[in-house]
């Protein structure tokens, strides 16, 4: 392996250096004429400058507090950063001399923002690393950190390539802290000694990120972590960092296999991973995290870190199978729209590349992006999920990309759906609280039809009668209760049944479905009436092929049962399965007796219903068969 890295390193070093860099052989008395001290630096530095300083913890502290000292007598200098991982008094307090323009509005610096004293640009990350290579950004001098160099007089940006190779790559002057503490990393985080003017020696270790969430998570978002997980297969990618969600959705996830990361973000959520061994290797943009994670991806050859081009690049994103992005949203609205930047007209946050994947996502063969969220906010007085975004609020994922959305409720997946039933998806996974007000939203919006009636949305959906079942021919189907959202998918059923299994069902001959009997047969009380469906899951559209039902008789109060099979899953046993499972339900309903009323020549529902093995009574009038089963009894 050894052999292998090192001609790897070989390759990185050559691609990491622009043609009149590879022309100068590098020197170590010359790098040693370099080292100057902090005031010097800064005075290299003219009055009117456009400024970067690198990204999260690898911050050059030093020359950030020399820069905005008074005697250093500095004005009129544009300072250009992502996201601090430390206070900056600059801010406000020197707001005369320097002007902050961020690309993420991070807890240091949102009061100053929101408050007129620092710009904010709302940019993609695959945006900003191009307005870095095209120069339509300017950038005069570069602030970097990075290791000594190495024999061949390579430093590593260690923690934080990200966005810093690009502006090294052209920054007019750069001026690098060197820290013995920045770790070595793979990749293509190396830079030459050539490229740096000007260095000062770090006296400082490198900040830490701790994480705050410690060991204990509330009910909600242990939810919302496990939904999502459960999405998630062994062998995926997954985009993730070390926000509270990513940290939850990582609880889950310790017993798969081979799971890989592609994101912006190391953190500490991926080093647990990799530890237990459900991850196997990493490529990163930056590295976030305490000395523990720095002494981790120091020379580890599985944590590789690439410029953000690199990592938000689509075309890399979607080559991965299973691409999976997770993602957090402040709120979203019934169409699909998810704001994750702001919260009305405060910003808070940033685009990050979190709309690159949720394309390269999209793109990736079995590829699914997740938006994430709590279903209330402010202390539970109001809804996450809404009619509309509150004004201000800006689009993050738009309705057109959204895939899934995750709160404590469930996943109402939207990519691809008519925004009806989006809606009535969305609304499932709402808190019921707010279900009621949402459909009258809605209906007044024209967004679903105004007599959908919504009586899924007034009980629990039950998650729990969701199971796999095995036919005859050894092939598995998925079996779950009916939803609101399913409308299409029953009226596609019935249209696949022939004219005599429908007459058989219904005792008459029926073209269609009314519209009323449709809404009716899916968005229905799950406290009162029970419908399940049988789904073909081995298409990538999975088709509706029988279903089962009890809807309670409002006269004698006994749940009558109905069932159908497609005309070309007959003879695989879903008849009886079907019969058993709606049985074990209203059994668990606490109901002592169903019946089912039958045409007296359909003598195979017939033979289902008397090899229940219940006792069972009947009553013959005008050629229906009325079946009566005492699902109480012990005798069965």
């Amino acid at each position: 392996m050894t052999g292998i890295w090192q001609e790897m390193q070989s390759m990185l070093t050559q691609w990491s250096l622009s043609p009149d860099v590879k022309q100068k052989r590098y020197s170590s008395s010359r790098w040693r004429t370099k080292q100057v001290a902090v005031e010097e630096a800064i005075s290299k530095i003219p009055h009117g400058s456009t400024l970067f300083t690198s990204n999260g913890h690898a911050y050059p502290q030093q020359l950030m507090e020399g820069l905005v000292k008074p005697d250093a007598g500095l004005v009129d200098i544009r300072i250009v950063q992502v996201i601090n991982a430390m206070p900056v008094s600059y801010l406000k307090e020197f707001h005369n001399r320097f002007r902050v323009n961020t690309f993420f509005v991070d807890p240091f610096t949102r009061k100053y923002v929101n408050t007129g004293y620092g710009d904010y640009t709302p940019l993609t990350a695959s945006d900003l690393s191009r307005l870095i290579c095209e120069e339509k950004l300017r950038i005069d001098i570069a602030f970097i950190k990075v290791t000594p160099p190495d024999k061949n007089g390579m430093c590593s940006l260690g923690v934080a390539v990200d966005f810093a190779k690009d502006v090294v790559n052209h920054a007019r002057l750069v001026i690098a802290e060197v820290s013995e503490a920045m770790p070595w990393t793979y990749g293509d985080s190396l830079i030459s000694a050539n490229q740096i003017d000007h260095w000062v020696v770090s006296e400082k270790p490198l900040l830490e990120f701790k994480c705050p969430f410690g060991n204990e998570i509330d009910d909600v978002m242990q939810q919302i972590g496990q939904h999502i997980a459960a999405e998630i297969e062994d062998g995926s990618t997954l985009r993730m960092g070390p926000h509270f969600i990513d940290h939850v959705v990582a609880n889950f996830l310790a017993d798969k296999k081979r799971l890989k990361l592609h994101a912006e973000l190391f953190s500490m959520v991926a080093q647990r991973l990799m530890e237990v061994g459900a991850m196997d290797r990493a490529v990163v943009a930056h590295c976030l995290g305490d000395r523990e994670l720095y002494d981790f991806v120091d020379r580890n050859p599985r944590v590789r870190v690439y410029p953000m081009s690199h990592i938000v690049n689509i075309e890399n994103i979607r080559k991965h199978r299973r691409m999976v992005t997770i993602a957090s949203a402040r709120e979203i609205d019934l169409t699909g729209q998810a704001c994750t930047d702001s919260k009305g007209h405060e910003f808070t946050g940033g685009f990050s590349g979190t709309w690159e994947f949720v394309q390269g996502s999209h793109l990736s063969e079995e590829g699914k992006s997740f938006i994430a969220l709590p279903s209330l906010r402010n202390k539970g007085k109001e809804s996450n999920i809404v009619a509309s975004l509150s004004p201000g609020a800006g689009v993050t994922v738009n309705r057109a990309n959204i895939h899934y959305v995750a709160t404590e409720y469930g996943v109402a997946e939207l990519y691809g759906r008519p925004i009806r039933e989006r809606c009535l998806g969305l609304i499932e996974i709402t808190h019921p609280r707010f279900r009621d007000t949402l459909l009258r939203q809605a209906k007044a919006l024209h967004y679903v039809n105004p007599q959908q009636p919504g009586s899924s949305f007034r009980s629990r959906y039950p998650a729990e009668w969701e199971t796999q079942w095995t036919l005859k021919s050894g092939k598995s189907v998925f079996v779950r209760p009916v939803k609101a959202i399913d409308e299409d998918s029953v009226r596609a059923f019935f249209h696949s049944l022939s004219d005599r299994s429908i007459y058989m069902r219904y005792f008459r001959p029926m073209r269609s479905l009314p519209q009323q009997l449709l809404q009716g047969s899916v968005d229905i009380d799950y406290s009162q009436n029970m419908t399940l469906v049988v789904l073909d899951t081995s298409q990538k559209r999975q088709e509706i092929i029988a279903m089962g039902q009890w809807v309670l008789d409002s006269q004698d109060g006994i749940p009558e049962l109905a069932f159908q099979v497609s005309d070309a899953w007959q003879g695989q046993g879903l008849g009886k399965y079907l019969l058993q499972r709606l049985i074990q339900i209203a059994q668990v309903y606490q109901f002592e007796e169903m019946k089912a009323e039958v045409l007296a020549d359909n003598l195979a529902m017939l033979a289902v219903l008397e090899e229940s093995g219940y006792p069972t009574r009947y009553h013959n009038e005008f050629e229906i068969v009325t079946l009566h089963l005492a699902i109480s009894s012990q005798e069965a």
